[in-house]
C-alpha cells in the first residue's frame, strides 16, 4: 500500500511541476490567471497519454488529477477574480486528462513518448485554427466569419476558458488575430455548467474504456499498430 501510495505522489509532485510554470508571473507583473489555464490546457491531455500508457495506468492517473488539482488550488487562492467559474474550467481540464489516460492506455508503454508528442502538436494545432496559425495576413473570419466562429469553437483554449466564466472571444489575445469582431454576436460562448459535467463524463468513459480494452487486448497478446 505505501509503496502505492508512493507512486501515486511521485506521479501527482510530477504533474504539477509541469503545470506550475503557468502560475509564474509575466516579467515584473503579477500572475496572470488566463495564461495559467491556457498552460494547463496545453499539457493536460498529452499528460493523460503517459499516464495512461504506465504499467499502472489508475495510480498514475489518480496522481496527474492531484498535481493539476493542486495547481488550480494555487490558482484560485492568487487569481480566483479573474476566473469567476474555476470549477467548470476545472472539470474540462479534468475530462481531458481522462480522455488521455484512455488514449495512452490503447497505445500503450512504447508508444507513450510518440503518442503524447503527437497529441501536444494536435491541441496546439486546434488552438491556433481560428487565428490560422498565424501563417496568414488575415484571420480566416475575416473572409468567412462562419468558419472563424467555427474554428474557435474547435479550440480547447475554448473550451477551458469560456467554461471557466472568461470572456474568450473578446480577449485581447484573441479579439484581435481571430478577428472576433467579424462573427461577433454570431455564436455562443460555451457555458461552463454544462460543458464542465459533460467533459467530465466524456473523461470518464474514455479512461474506463480505455484501460478495460487494452486489459483485454494484453490477455489476448494483441496490440494497436502504433504500439507494436
Amino acid at each position: 500500500m505505501k509503496r502505492c501510495w508512493g507512486h501515486v505522489l511521485g506521479f501527482a509532485l510530477g504533474s504539477a511541476l509541469l503545470f506550475a510554470p503557468g502560475l509564474l508571473p509575466a516579467g515584473a507583473g503579477p500572475m496572470d490567471a488566463h495564461a495559467a489555464l491556457v498552460w494547463c490546457t496545453f499539457w493536460v491531455v498529452p499528460l493523460g497519454v503517459w499516464a495512461g500508457a504506465a504499467r499502472r495506468p489508475w495510480l498514475c492517473a489518480l496522481g496527474a488529477a492531484l498535481g493539476l488539482a493542486l495547481v488550480l488550488a494555487a490558482l484560485a487562492g492568487f487569481g480566483a477574480r479573474d476566473v469567476p467559474s474555476l470549477s467548470h474550467g476545472g472539470a474540462v481540464l479534468l475530462g481531458g486528462l481522462g480522455l488521455g489516460v484512455g488514449l495512452g492506455s490503447l497505445l500503450g508503454r512504447r508508444a507513450a513518448t510518440a503518442g503524447s508528442a503527437l497529441v501536444l502538436v494536435a491541441v496546439l494545432g486546434l488552438s491556433g485554427l481560428a487565428v490560422g496559425g498565424g501563417l496568414f495576413p488575415s484571420p480566416p473570419a475575416a473572409e468567412r466569419p462562419a468558419l472563424g466562429a467555427a474554428l474557435l469553437d474547435l479550440s480547447p483554449l475554448t473550451w477551458v476558458l469560456e467554461s471557466a466564466g472568461v470572456d474568450w472571444e473578446r480577449h485581447p489575445a484573441v479579439y484581435g488575430p481571430a478577428g472576433t469582431d467579424w462573427f461577433s454576436g454570431q455564436r455562443r460562448a460555451f457555458q461552463g455548467a454544462l460543458l464542465g459535467p459533460l467533459a467530465l463524463l466524456v473523461g470518464a468513459l474514455a479512461a474506463v474504456g480505455g484501460t478495460a480494452h487494452a486489459a483485454r487486448t494484453k490477455r489476448g497478446g494483441g496490440a494497436l499498430p502504433l504500439a507494436r
